[in-house]
């Protein structure tokens, strides 16, 4: 299979909005898409992610995303594709 596709939730555990500023790849391979930026406290997300094996340039290219927030203690978080 060339193609596999997957999603990751995010879920706002603070009191106030939470931002998602940036998703941000690392590779032609990875597409990512959002269902929603603004998290009021208590909701979720879905990051729905599909990885292309027809587009990696090497074995060494990196699958993980980098999600940016407005979070003040976690600003950015890296997610990693196995």
């Amino acid at each position: 299979k060339d193609k596999a596709s997957g999603s990751v939730m995010i879920t706002n555990k603070g009191m106030g909005d939470l931002k998602i500023l940036k998703l941000q790849t690392f590779s032609p391979a990875v597409k990512l898409s959002l269902n929603k930026t603004t998290l009021k406290s208590g909701e979720t997300a879905r990051i729905k992610i599909k990885v292309d094996q027809n587009k990696i340039i090497s074995k060494k290219d990196s699958l993980d995303f980098l999600i940016v927030t407005n979070d003040p203690f976690a600003p950015k978080s890296l997610i990693q594709i196995k």
